[in-house]
């Protein structure tokens, strides 16, 4: 069953973030372990970016393992970073239980993680702009 979430804002907005929430890798449909413990950050959504970054702060705080590493294109040319698995845990209680996510350089700034377009494709992504105020829907 879908279920939606809502972001309005008074003001025409030029970055989403939202709260999401980050663990190891854990597929409840596996059973087995107990689920894992979830960890709280902000996330921005990003459109442009093809899959999920996650800074080396909060990769550290997880304690997260890379998987490997991979070209990373960026505003400030092409590095090679980590890799990891993790699960994302969406405001809405939906989520991905195996992320591919890259390591970025930790940023001063609002956010620690960037949803991309390998879990936004996963949804129904919206952006209205009406009378000066956002509104921002996710459905998955």
């Amino acid at each position: 069953m879908a279920k939606d979430f809502i972001i309005n804002y008074n003001h025409l907005t030029l970055d989403i973030i939202s709260d999401c929430k980050l663990s190891i890798p854990f597929n409840p449909r596996k059973g087995g372990k107990a689920p894992p413990i979830f960890l709280d950050v902000k996330a921005l959504w990003d459109t442009g970016a093809t899959g999920c970054v996650i800074t080396k702060k909060i990769a550290k705080k997880m304690s997260l393992k890379p998987v490997g590493k991979s070209e990373v294109r960026h505003a400030g040319g092409k590095s090679y970073e980590n890799v990891y698995l993790i699960s994302v845990l969406l405001p809405n209680g939906k989520g991905s239980p195996m992320v591919k996510v890259t390591e970025c350089p930790d940023v001063e700034g609002r956010f620690d993680f960037i949803i991309g377009m390998n879990v936004i494709a996963l949804g129904d992504f919206c952006i209205q702009n009406i009378s000066g105020k956002s509104k921002f829907t996710f459905k998955m």
